[in-house]
């Protein structure tokens, strides 16, 4: 009896070592020291997450890695955009209440993903499911290879390329094919500086790109070429772009993507205020 009890004792002890509660402090980088906390809104701990650590997100991150073991936990619930390489998932959880994801590969071994009704998670390359702890109340998008040998449950959408065997999922999810274009953009921003108008954007993927021509309009129909921006060609990573050209007013600004064949793909237009 004294012999279980020391062990119970030393084995708590080892566990509550290797497994604490952290809190994101800024934007920035999951692999920043400086951006973790023991306690909400509290000074740096100097450390990053472990594998059981339970950890609760308030920033926009971008990650490179991300492995949650059992007895671990990450919860996102406050608008905040993650981008990254990994995720896998080992017997712990990952709530998403309310969060946008961007990741090239997501890995659910065993343990649960919850996707709430306000969240979006896109996979870029593989999505892997041994799991029967996955729930889709939100939406999750894979643009790549999708196996599933667990269970998703849920009522969200489930968005998968066409000839995609899904495996056993709840039939109360809505489902809708997602088709992989030579360039996805996800945002684009603008703001003036003095007399220039800056763009800002982001790509997800590209294929085949030659680069982004840029246009200006005084009235969204005539539209005049002010430069051209070279692209990454082939690549599955998060890329940003900034480009900017003199403006003295409000005018229509579009961006056309071009393929290295001549190809051309209009991506946004809009009307940007001076």
């Amino acid at each position: 009896m004294n012999k279980f009890f020391l062990f119970s004792l030393i084995y708590f002890n080892c566990y509550s070592v290797f497994s604490a509660n952290l809190y994101s402090l800024n934007d920035g980088s999951w692999d920043d020291p400086n951006n973790w906390s023991t306690t909400p809104g509290g000074p740096s701990c100097n450390c990053l997450p472990s594998e059981t650590d339970n950890v609760t997100v308030s920033n926009n991150l971008n990650y490179t890695n991300i492995t949650i073991s059992s007895g671990g936990s990450i919860v996102i619930d406050n608008g905040q955009t993650l981008n990254g390489s990994s995720i896998t998932i080992k017997g712990g959880v990952l709530d998403l209440m309310n969060v946008q994801i961007l990741t090239t590969d997501l890995n659910v071994q065993s343990g649960g993903l919850i996707v709430g009704a306000l969240s979006q998670i896109t996979i870029l390359n593989s999505f892997v499911n041994n799991s029967n702890g996955v729930v889709v109340n939100g939406l999750l998008s894979s643009y790549g290879t999708f196996q599933n040998s667990g269970f998703i449950d849920g009522s969200g959408f489930l968005g998968h390329l066409p000839s995609t065997s899904l495996g056993n999922i709840n039939p109360f999810l809505t489902l809708f094919l997602v088709f992989v274009t030579p360039v996805r953009l996800t945002d684009i921003s603008y703001k003036m500086e003095s007399s220039r108008i800056v763009l800002k954007w982001k790509t997800i993927t590209e294929k085949n790109n030659a680069g982004f021509e840029i246009y200006k309009s005084e009235d969204g129909i005539n539209f005049l070429a002010t430069g051209f921006l070279e692209g990454m060609n082939n690549t599955t990573g998060i890329t940003e772009y900034s480009y900017s050209f003199p403006l003295n007013s409000s005018c229509y600004i579009k961006v056309v993507q071009l393929d290295i064949d001549g190809q051309k793909e209009e991506l946004k237009t809009f009307f940007a205020y001076w």
